[in-house]
């Protein structure tokens, strides 16, 4: 996808935006798309978006649920999107926010 249909589909309102895409994982993914859509939605978002499976050169990744999750996505949700990637940049941003999200649940401080 070019930069413009990106944007778009970024914009999409059927999705919500994890992983890479989500600002919070403060790592850059400008020219692809990561996010969580509704199955029953998966199609028409496809269709409307001109998306084909791209297989491992996919610049975008929809992870296809039973329900869309809040906005944003739950923080847990984007650490394990952000793990799945496996490089070392995202991992060390998945243990950050798993490891901070557990201290707001403690009170403890990392």
């Amino acid at each position: 996808m070019s930069a413009s249909e990106i944007d778009k589909l970024r914009a999409d309102s059927r999705l919500v935006l994890s992983g890479l895409s989500d600002e919070r994982s403060g790592l850059s993914a400008a020219a692809g798309v990561e996010a969580f859509v509704r199955a029953e939605d998966a199609d028409a978002v496809r269709r409307d978006h001109l998306l084909v499976d791209a297989g491992s050169d996919a610049n975008v990744v929809l992870h296809v649920s039973p329900q869309r999750p809040d906005r944003p996505a739950p923080v847990l949700l984007l650490a394990a999107d952000l793990a799945d990637h496996d490089g070392p940049r995202e991992l060390a941003q998945a243990r950050e926010l798993t490891a901070d999200w557990a201290a707001s649940r403690t009170g403890a401080v990392t």
